[in-house]
């Protein structure tokens, strides 16, 4: 009984690990500038999934072009725009996903960056799923760990204490 526990629990600690590192590599291009962005709705679609996670970089306002996406804050809700045309430091943004044109101006300072082309659909539900319940997934998670290293660790008795007898012929 107790090698089952201890294979399923193995097994559980592999899929936790496989899920942290995924969760990790999705935070590893912003080291190199980078930022990751969750698409939450079709808004930008066929260019971007809903639940994809999108990259961008900090771009000075001056590099960015017509037809470029960009990422920007209004609201304190972070949103990506096709470019469609530039007036000084104003930007006309639309969304790609549009039957009315939902155009919007918005200005050089709430520009986050210009987005990249690193996309990676549909892990974005993953992400947030993970930052919204952090503290649950932290528990069961480390929970699983603990358990795990626990069994490869400790030994029951009766194997510690084993002796070995020797026949002499």
């Amino acid at each position: 009984m107790i090698s089952v526990i201890k294979n399923l629990f193995s097994f559980l600690a592999k899929i936790v690990i496989i899920f942290a590192c995924i969760y990790g590599l999705v935070f590893l291009p912003a080291a190199f500038n980078y930022n990751p962005h969750i698409i939450m709705d079709d808004a930008m679609s066929p260019s971007y999934a809903p639940s994809s996670v999108v990259y961008y970089s900090e771009t000075h306002y001056k590099n960015i072009r017509k037809g470029d996406i960009v990422t920007y804050k209004e609201k304190d809700i972070i949103k990506c725009g096709r470019v469609y045309d530039i007036d000084d430091d104003k930007f006309t943004v639309r969304n790609d996903n549009t039957i009315n044109i939902d155009e919007k101006v918005i200005n050089k300072n709430v520009i986050l960056g210009r987005n990249a082309k690193i996309i990676i659909r549909y892990l974005g539900a993953f992400v947030t799923f993970i930052n919204n319940n952090l503290t649950i997934v932290l528990s069961i998670g480390g929970g699983i760990l603990l358990i795990s290293f626990i069994f490869i660790f400790i030994e029951p008795k009766d194997k510690k204490h084993k002796k070995v007898i020797e026949f002499e012929e």
